[in-house]
């Protein structure tokens, strides 16, 4: 069999209207010509075919971190998502009050032992001893 030229006149063509042409060559042609061992522009039709190989895996790789990053949210979004100041308040405030309504009630304990408490056990035991 004969080898062949992809155009005919390849040969005429300037070497950028040749790139140009196995560039814009379909994919099935492209791995017919490169599998090809009697067409003379095989080595040009492998080179095309292993760079878009790789540009399709590298969009492919940028397209799955694209739609992972799109599909994670950032920490603004989240922060967004998880407290709104206006209507939530915050794991530190309500820490903070509750907190002051412990020691406030602690406080409110204490001072009741000392000013009624104590006051009324003193007073009796005033009178036990007295009475004696």
């Amino acid at each position: 069999m004969a080898t062949y030229d992809i155009v005919a006149g390849w040969s005429n063509f300037p070497a950028n209207d040749q790139t140009h042409m196995v560039s814009a060559a379909a994919l099935a042609e492209l791995e017919k010509w490169a599998s090809d061992p009697e067409c003379k522009q095989q080595v040009l039709c492998l080179e095309e075919l292993k760079k878009r190989r790789t540009d399709s895996a590298r969009s492919s790789v940028s397209g799955w971190t694209t739609a992972m990053s799109e599909a994670t949210p950032t920490n603004a979004q989240m922060a967004e998502a998880l407290f709104d100041p206006r209507y939530d308040v915050s794991a530190d405030a309500k820490h903070i009050a509750n907190a002051v309504e412990r020691s406030g009630r602690r406080i409110a304990v204490h001072l009741w032992i000392l000013f009624v408490a104590l006051p009324v056990v003193l007073g009796i035991l005033y009178a036990i001893l007295m009475a004696k």
